[in-house]
């Protein structure tokens, strides 16, 4: 009820006004298009007739294609501009009653739907709506058409988590996908399991970004910013004693690797 206003303007206003804009902005590139096509035929028509020869037919077939190139997209350019001129004069608009039911109506249903049930029909209506509202936020933040109950703020229930930790928890699985493909691309890498490391660390998960930094380890034994991460989940964990050598062991393994002097 909400977007009846909003999609009655968008489709009646300014979809047409858009497309009429865009139009001849579409014919002037078909016709420099044309024009730049049509003169390597122009020149070759005139290098035939100048050695007494007879030009292809292929070369008049190209130019009709082009002239109808041109003919189609000035003739969609009007078409247009027509459907512009009616949707003015038809004056189609949101009506007062459209905004009106949508900004009594939706608040009204959204706060009164608990009292109905849950299985009630207005309540799964309601619940669906911010389902779907909650899978666009997803879709929009990660690229997956998904909703989580503990994202979604229905009717009667408050949204367990606050608008920045949802924020930060979408940046963790974007970079976490992110590192895993990485890691099935270059499954030999050290690097990739660090990062990853780093991902997981960032968010809390110690034993995740421990085991990356492990296997970082095992691939190289000489790569530091294995140890590095290592020390960074051992102070995490409180343990200084264990940090300072797993630093220790990153800048014997590399001097100038600037993160081993952390500790």
């Amino acid at each position: 009820m909400l977007f009846m206003p909003v999609f009655s303007w968008l489709f009646w206003r300014a979809v047409p006004w858009l497309l009429a804009k865009l139009s001849p902005v579409l014919l002037i590139c078909v016709e420099f298009l044309a024009g730049c096509l049509l003169w390597p035929e122009y020149w070759l028509a005139e290098y035939m007739r100048k050695r007494n020869r007879k030009p292809p037919v292929a070369n008049y077939v190209f130019g009709d294609i082009l002239g109808w190139m041109v003919s189609i997209a000035d003739r969609v350019t009007q078409l247009l501009d027509r459907w512009l001129e009616f949707t003015i004069a038809k004056r189609w608009q949101p009506r007062k009653v459209e905004c009106v039911v949508a900004i009594i109506a939706l608040p009204l249903v959204w706060f009164v739907s608990p009292a109905f049930g849950k299985q009630s029909a207005v309540a799964t209506l309601v619940d669906r709506g911010a389902t779907w509202w909650c899978s666009l936020e997803s879709w929009v933040m990660t690229g997956q058409w998904k909703a989580e109950r503990q994202f979604c703020n229905y009717p009667g229930q408050s949204t367990p988590i606050s608008a920045a930790d949802k924020r930060r928890i979408y940046r963790f699985r974007i970079e976490l996908e992110k590192s895993n493909q990485t890691i099935q691309s270059y499954p030999r890498d050290p690097r990739a399991y660090a990062n990853r490391g780093n991902v997981y660390l960032e968010q809390g998960y110690a034993n995740e970004a421990f085991k990356d930094f492990t296997k970082a380890i095992l691939i190289d034994p000489y790569f530091a910013p294995g140890h590095s991460g290592r020390g960074d989940v051992y102070l995490m964990k409180r343990d200084n004693d264990v940090a300072f050598k797993e630093y220790t062991h990153a800048i014997r393994r590399a001097p100038e690797y600037a993160p081993g002097y952390k500790g």
